[in-house]
C-alpha cells in the first residue's frame, strides 16, 4: 500500500540527526524512535500524548525523550519544525 503523507517543508539530515521545517497534514500515531525529538510550534500550539488513552497536553516547544511512545498532532499550527539528535 502507499505511505500517507504526512506533512510539506524542507528537510535537512547530519550525522546524528535532522531538521524538518514545514507543516503536517495529519496526526502521527503512537510511536517511538532513538532520537530525542524536540518540537516547535511557531503559533498556536501542538499536542503531544504518551498513550492513547492519555489526554492531549498542548504546548508551544515539546522534548520528547528516546525511546519514549507517544503521539503528536502538530496540524493546529501554520508551520514548525521538529528536530531529532541521536543520543551518543
Amino acid at each position: 500500500p502507499m505511505t500517507l503523507r504526512v506533512g510539506v517543508g524542507q528537510f535537512m539530515a547530519w550525522d546524528g540527526g535532522c531538521l524538518f521545517i514545514g507543516r503536517h497534514e495529519r496526526q502521527l500515531p503512537m510511536h517511538a524512535h532513538r532520537a530525542i525529538q524536540l518540537v516547535v510550534a511557531s503559533e498556536g500550539e501542538h499536542r503531544v500524548r504518551a498513550s492513547e488513552t492519555e489526554a492531549w497536553s498542548a504546548y508551544s516547544v515539546a522534548a520528547v525523550p528516546t525511546r519514549h511512545p507517544h503521539a503528536i498532532d502538530v496540524t493546529a499550527s501554520g508551520y514548525g519544525a521538529v528536530i531529532f539528535i541521536e543520543p551518543e
